[in-house]
């Protein structure tokens, strides 16, 4: 869970980061008072630019696009984590039922109450789905 949200605010940071802009004017104030550098030779490590912006609009655009991209993947690690740690749950649940009742999980079974046992029935085809395994639904007939 901590991971989780480790991961959900560096996507805030990253969207705070793409989303803050200085106006025109504090901008321009900001280029007059940084002096320009010497004509450097561009540093091994910046790597070769592959595209190009024609103005700020356009990269403000990119920014947010890729913004709710940083954010999308963050959700889905997020989710990933969640989906791994409720399939070791389950795979604790299931050994619990192997242990203590003597089920094989891959198969049905309903719980009779008034009789007070498990009836074992063929197991129903598979509707394709990666939610629709095989489970031990409670029910009364």
């Amino acid at each position: 869970m901590k991971r989780a949200f480790m991961y959900i605010i560096g996507a805030v940071l990253v969207s705070a980061a793409f989303s803050v802009n200085l106006p025109a004017k504090e901008r321009k104030t900001k280029e007059k008072e940084t002096p320009a550098p010497a004509a450097e030779a561009p540093k091994a490590e910046e790597g070769e630019a592959t595209f190009t912006f024609q103005d700020e609009a356009q990269m403000q655009q990119f920014a947010l696009l890729w913004g709710r991209r940083q954010a999308s993947l963050t959700r889905l690690a997020v989710l990933q984590d969640y989906a791994t740690e409720e399939q070791a749950k389950l795979g604790k649940v299931n050994e619990e039922l192997m242990s203590q009742y003597h089920l094989d999980v891959n198969k049905h079974y309903t719980l009779n109450t008034d009789r007070k046992v498990l009836i074992e029935h063929p197991a129903p085809p598979a509707a394709g789905s990666p939610i629709a395994s095989p489970t031990a639904p409670v029910s009364t007939p």
